[in-house]
């Protein structure tokens, strides 16, 4: 049975094909799979070699469409961007084209999403520096008066 290839998840832990293809199709509405797929590309749990396989065993199982998107340019990736395309699966649009732009657009949205957090120092980190700069010019002072006194 071809379905017995061994995929990585963000878990960490192996999944057979006929246990990824049970959780997303097996026993499912159309717009039940729809929701499911897109819902866990958009969190990062489906992506690279998982997506590929779940894609192809979709097609095989004659779930996917030949519909294709819109695609905006990638200077226009952002969140509401994501929203955007997520909606097209309620729209009707769900083939291979779509899910492989939607994991693309998903994962580039959240690298500078990750990014730009690492830039920005948290307010935590900006009281904590002023707190200590303000501690050790208190101990400056001190020293200094008593040396005077």
């Amino acid at each position: 049975m071809p379905l017995l290839w061994i995929l990585r998840t963000s878990f960490g832990r192996g999944i057979a094909m006929s246990e990824l293809f049970d959780r997303y199709v097996k026993g499912k509405k159309p717009a039940e799979i729809t929701h499911n797929v897109v819902t866990d590309i958009r969190r990062g749990r489906i992506h690279g070699d998982n997506l590929k396989a779940l894609i192809s065993e979709l097609d095989k199982q004659g779930i996917l469409d030949n519909t294709t998107v819109k695609t905006e340019p990638k200077s226009e990736w952002n969140d509401e961007y994501l929203d955007i395309l997520s909606y097209e699966a309620v729209g009707g649009t769900f083939s291979k084209q779509y899910l492989t732009h939607l994991a693309e657009v998903t994962d580039y949205v959240q690298a500078i999403t990750t990014s730009r957090k690492h830039k920005k120092p948290g307010i935590s980190k900006i009281v904590l520096s002023i707190v200590i700069i303000g501690v050790i010019a208190f101990a400056i002072i001190l020293i200094i008066s008593s040396m005077r006194g």
